[in-house]
């Protein structure tokens, strides 16, 4: 789950953003003026998004070098495919 909150609540309220962010394994993000600006997320969900964007790049990579002859279409639509599949 997520929140949105208007940034002086890091101010404000940093323990009630810690909290939600760390013990409630929830994303918060931060509007300044009325658009969003950031998000705050915890360091275990973080390394989990960049670890599966990590495994989905090689794993595409991997993809590429197997078939060159591909059409530039197929190599294109490929990663989309991919996530796709893992949703």
């Amino acid at each position: 789950m997520f929140q949105i909150k208007p940034i002086s609540e890091l101010k404000d309220n940093i323990e009630e953003v810690e909290n939600s962010v760390i013990n409630n394994n929830e994303t918060i993000y931060l509007t300044k003026d009325g658009y969003g600006v950031m998000a705050i997320m915890s360091l275990e969900q973080y390394s989990k998004i960049t670890e599966q964007t990590e495994n989905k790049g090689t794993s595409f990579n991997m993809g590429l070098e197997n078939k060159k002859s591909d059409s530039k279409i197929e190599i294109i639509s490929r990663p989309r495919r991919m996530a796709e599949e893992d949703d």
